[in-house]
């Protein structure tokens, strides 16, 4: 079932790629929702879309490789840049000269590499700091009680570090190469809700806090239901949680850091499994 039926679809050829699109509302200004990955098609934003269409312009694309989009053979065909080049073609085709982008995950990396490329058609980019703003007012608090505590904050490449405040211990980066590393030997982490890095962080035995996305499928149940059955993170609601509680749980993390979490074990093996069944599809 549809939460709301798009006023106009369409496919553009991009490279010689079919790229199926819809428009959602009337309004003014209009919003560019990207993909997140080649892998979910555009109904991941289907909870987002009717609340924004009644007062914006909404379009939303299938990336290619799902959806109603094409499934190209090469794996040339899913490079980040080609990605961006699909989001201008639907601009392109649904006579949109200016937009506002909003993305997350793989995404937010294609947002900018459209950006870089038509600054001139990008009138803003959605991102967030509220979380991260808590985050630094329960450091704040924390190391109140904890003087010795440090923490690193990564910001992601879309937020300028120097947009949140300064606090003693703690050092604010706006992106950090390899950040898998620092998060396996990391004493606790907080993240948001996705599944990549909360399962390193149950592969890894790091204690964690994490936020599950408010309206999204997947972090509230899918991601939310596997780490239940891992034993693993401390799941907190951004809605209701303050500094206060925030710091608290930043404690009861840190108490775990001395002994390794009683995570249950994940299988090994997976990753050659998986290309053995998908070996299995192409040959047959």
């Amino acid at each position: 079932m549809r939460a709301r039926v798009p006023d106009e679809s369409g496919y553009v050829v991009n490279s010689g790629v079919r790229i199926h699109y819809e428009v959602h509302g009337t309004g003014q200004p209009t919003i560019l929702l990207l993909p997140t990955w080649a892998i979910v098609d555009s109904r991941h934003w289907k909870m987002q879309v009717p609340f924004l269409a009644r007062d914006y312009r909404v379009i939303t694309f299938d990336p290619r490789g799902n959806g109603r989009s094409d499934r190209p053979r090469s794996p040339a065909a899913y490079g980040d840049a080609v990605f961006a080049s699909d989001a201008a073609a639907v601009l392109d085709a649904t006579g949109t000269e200016q937009a506002v982008l909003a993305a997350f995950c793989s995404g937010f990396g294609w947002a900018l590499l459209f950006a870089a490329a038509h600054p001139k058609r990008v009138t803003g980019i959605v991102a967030g700091v509220s979380l991260l703003e808590l985050t630094c007012d329960a450091f704040a608090r924390l190391r109140k009680q904890v003087p010795d505590a440090r923490m690193l904050l990564v910001t992601g490449p879309r937020i300028d570090p120097r947009l949140l405040p300064d606090i003693e211990g703690m050092d604010k980066r706006g992106y950090v190469p390899d950040l898998f590393e620092h998060l396996a030997c990391a004493d606790a982490a907080i993240v948001q809700g996705g599944l990549s890095t909360t399962m390193e962080l149950v592969a890894t035995g790091r204690p964690f806090i994490y936020f599950p996305l408010r309206r999204h499928w997947e972090q509230q149940h899918f991601v939310t239901h596997r780490l239940s059955h891992y034993r693993a993170g401390l799941r907190m609601d951004y809605t209701t949680t303050t500094a206060d509680d925030l710091a608290t749980t930043m404690r009861a993390a840190l108490a775990e850091a001395g002994i390794r979490p009683g995570y249950r074990k994940i299988p090994r093996g997976g990753a050659g499994r998986a290309a053995g069944r998908i070996a299995g599809l192409l040959a047959g």
